[in-house]
């Protein structure tokens, strides 16, 4: 699927309506994260880079997961990346733009809430005119130089890190979900 929300969605619709409350308990029990991402063109050359939106569902994921009430899942995400490093597809693809990977109006075309990722634009560039230069024009320079491959290294060892720790997470909801099937 496209998002984390529209995962959440199909797991769920997948069974049959009178079991989709049941559903919606474990789901939320046993969820460890969500990863959606999508492979676009790269504006800067060729290749392509990767916008991904990861869900690691916390407290407040899981209640409203169990309460049906997945339209409020995007806003927590939102509201919980500092403390769980949950990222929203748009964040993901301000972050492509700001590193000139993407251009602005390939983010737009990619993103599916393009009106947030406008003002999220916006709000960078008014950061970036107010903040002081901290770099000389030079490094600054020699920074937007640096091989891209660099970017995509440290995000699969940051989404290896992120499923190891979910693999060993999964072992232990499992192990406490077989001795609940088994009571």
């Amino acid at each position: 699927t496209n998002s984390a929300v529209q995962s959440i969605y199909r797991m769920v619709n997948v069974f049959p309506p009178h079991q989709q409350p049941q559903i919606r308990q474990l789901l939320a029990f046993v969820l460890q994260a969500i990863v959606s991402q999508q492979l676009l063109p790269k504006s800067n050359g060729p290749g392509r880079a990767l916008a991904m939106e990861i869900l690691i569902p916390n407290g407040a994921i899981r209640n409203l997961i169990r309460e049906d009430k997945m339209h409020q899942i995007y806003s927590s995400m939102q509201a919980g990346q500092n403390e769980s490093g949950m990222t929203t597809m748009n964040q993901s693809l301000l972050r492509l733009v700001q590193t000139n990977v993407l251009s602005k109006q390939d983010a737009m075309d990619a993103s599916f809430v393009p009106d947030e990722l406008i003002k999220m634009l916006k709000d960078a560039m008014e950061f970036e005119e107010k903040s002081e230069p901290l770099l000389h024009d030079k490094c600054l320079a020699c920074l937007c130089d640096m091989k891209r491959t660099e970017v995509i290294e440290e995000d699969k060892r940051y989404i290896q890190r992120i499923l190891n720790e979910l693999v060993a997470d999964s072992r232990e909801h499992l192990l406490a979900l077989e001795d609940l099937i088994e009571e």
